[in-house]
C-alpha cells in the first residue's frame, strides 16, 4: 500500500494489529457483519495510554451480538438508544434497523408506545429517501370540543398501548395528516411529543390511513433505513483508496490505516490526537 510520504510522527499506534479484527465477514445473527462495520468485541487498546480503544470501522458502526444461537440478535446504537437491526445491504450501503420497544406491548402485534426521538451523528450515517415519520402525541387533556376530528388518530383503546400515568388521551398521525397548525395546537395540550422514522412503504401498504391509530404498530416493527458513507476526503478516504481499512477512536478520531498485511501505516495517524496526548503526557511530567 503506497501512500503520500509525510514527517514521522510519534507513535502511539502500535506497528501491527491483531488481523482478526479486521476479518473478511463475521457472523451476527442471521447478518454478515463486515467493514465499515465491526463487531463490539474486536475493538483493541492502544496500550501507550490504556484508554484509547480502538476499531477496524467507523465508530458509529459498532454492532452489539445480544444473546447466541437461533435468538442472537444483532443490535447498534444511535445516540443513548439502541435498536434492533433488521436487514443490512452492503450493496446499497443501507441498513433498516427497529426500535426494541416497538416489540413490547403486544410482541409482534399491538400498538407498542416509543417515549423518545432518534438521533444519530452526522459523521457517517444520514436518512435514505425512503424516510417518513410518525409523529406521536401522548397524555393529551382535551376537552370534548376539542376531541371531534380527532377520533381516527387516538392509539388509547388499541391492544398493548399503555398510556402514562398522567392519563388523558393519545394520537399518532404521518407526515401527510399533521399539519403545522394541528401539530402546534395539540402541542400546547399533550405531555409529550415524539416523532419516529418510519419507511414510507410501510406506511403505503396500510389498507386505509384511518386505521393508523390501531395498525401503527407494524409500521414501527417494520423499523427505518439509514445509508451509511465514508469520508470522501482527508486520511481516511486516502486509506481507503489503497485498500486499507480505517481504525477510529471510540471519539470518532482518526487513528490510523489498516494494511491488508497487518501493519499499520504511520503516517495516517491523526496528528491532532497525537498532540493532545502529548500535551497531557508533558503537563503530568512536572507534577511530583
Amino acid at each position: 500500500m503506497s501512500m503520500p510520504s509525510q514527517a514521522p510522527v510519534p507513535r502511539l499506534f502500535p506497528p501491527t494489529y491483531d488481523g482478526s479484527m479486521c476479518s473478511d465477514s463475521s457472523r451476527c445473527g442471521s447478518f454478515d457483519i463486515r467493514y465499515p462495520f465491526y463487531l463490539a468485541n474486536t475493538t483493541k487498546v492502544i496500550t501507550a495510554d490504556n484508554t484509547t480503544t480502538y476499531s477496524c470501522g467507523y465508530t458509529d458502526l459498532k454492532i452489539s451480538c445480544r444473546d447466541d444461537g437461533e435468538t442472537q440478535t444483532a443490535i447498534i446504537q444511535l445516540g443513548q438508544f439502541t435498536y434492533t437491526v433488521k436487514n443490512i445491504s452492503y450493496e446499497a450501503g443501507t441498513i433498516i434497523v427497529a426500535d426494541p420497544d416497538a416489540f413490547r406491548n403486544g410482541g409482534n402485534y399491538g400498538c407498542p408506545i416509543i417515549r423518545h426521538n432518534v438521533t444519530f451523528g452526522p459523521e457517517w450515517l444520514r436518512y435514505t429517501g425512503s424516510y417518513d415519520n410518525l409523529t406521536f402525541f401522548f397524555s393529551c387533556n382535551l376537552s370534548k370540543d376539542e376531541l371531534p376530528g380527532l377520533h381516527d388518530y387516538r392509539i388509547d383503546d388499541c391492544p398493548g398501548f399503555s398510556n402514562s400515568p398522567g392519563g388523558g388521551a393519545s394520537f399518532v398521525f404521518s407526515s401527510d395528516q399533521l399539519d403545522a397548525t394541528r401539530e402546534h395546537d395539540l402541542a400546547e395540550h399533550c405531555d409529550d411529543v415524539i416523532a419516529v422514522p418510519v419507511l414510507r412503504d410501510s406506511l403505503a401498504r396500510l389498507s386505509n390511513m384511518s386505521l393508523l391509530g390501531s395498525e401503527y404498530g407494524g409500521v414501527l416493527r417494520n423499523g427505518f433505513e439509514l445509508a451509511w458513507s465514508g469520508k470522501m476526503a482527508g486520511a481516511c478516504y486516502q486509506c481507503e483508496e489503497s485498500g486499507g481499512r480505517c481504525s477510529y477512536g471510540q471519539n470518532k478520531v482518526f487513528l490510523g490505516c489498516l494494511c491488508t498485511d497487518e501493519k499499520v501505516e504511520a503516517r495516517v495517524i491523526g496528528i491532532d490526537y497525537i498532540n493532545r496526548i502529548l500535551v497531557v503526557s508533558d503537563s503530568n511530567a512536572g507534577v511530583d
